[in-house]
């Protein structure tokens, strides 16, 4: 079964530059992702790829085609510090759940099992701006973990 599939996917900016030409982003991208598999999108800089993450995680539409997904799939930022929420790493991996309406009395099980996951539990209860820059993309990994995502999109997951 496809988890992901992208069809005929195109995007383009219009250039805040007037007289500029519009900017192509993707240009006819085509692709299936089946369920329980990894994949890897590589490519140069600016070829389009968080574009193409951002469009599958539904937080951009694309300017034509389609992309469907059999869950709305939870998206790790390449600056994995502009998704801290919270002010502690307890805080920030409990308010995805909060949002979802999980019920009260399970979060706290979550937002643990989430810590344990990403090796943080130490560090539970340090204000965030104090994580080093490890720390601060295992807070954005815990985080979509404690959402219970079918689908994890990694934008630059070695950067």
């Amino acid at each position: 079964m496809k988890a992901i599939e992208v069809k005929n996917l195109y995007k383009v900016f219009s250039s805040l530059v007037q007289g500029q030409a519009p900017v192509v982003a993707l240009d006819d991208v085509s692709l299936s992702i089946e369920e329980g598999s990894l994949t890897v999108i590589g490519g140069a800089n600016g070829s389009g790829k968080s574009v193409l993450m951002s469009i599958i995680a539904a937080l951009q539409k694309p300017s034509d085609g389609t992309c469907t997904s059999l869950s709305k799939p939870g998206l790790v930022f390449q600056d994995a510090a502009s998704q801290i929420l919270g002010d502690t790493p307890r805080d920030d991996i409990a308010v995805g759940p909060r949002n979802q309406k999980v019920n009260k009395k399970e979060i706290p099980l979550i937002v643990e099992k989430a810590l344990a996951q990403t090796n943080l539990s130490e560090k539970a209860d340090w204000p965030a701006l104090f994580l080093s820059g490890g720390e601060k993309r295992r807070l954005a990994v815990a985080s979509i973990l404690a959402m219970q995502k079918d689908i994890i999109i990694f934008d630059e997951p070695y950067a």
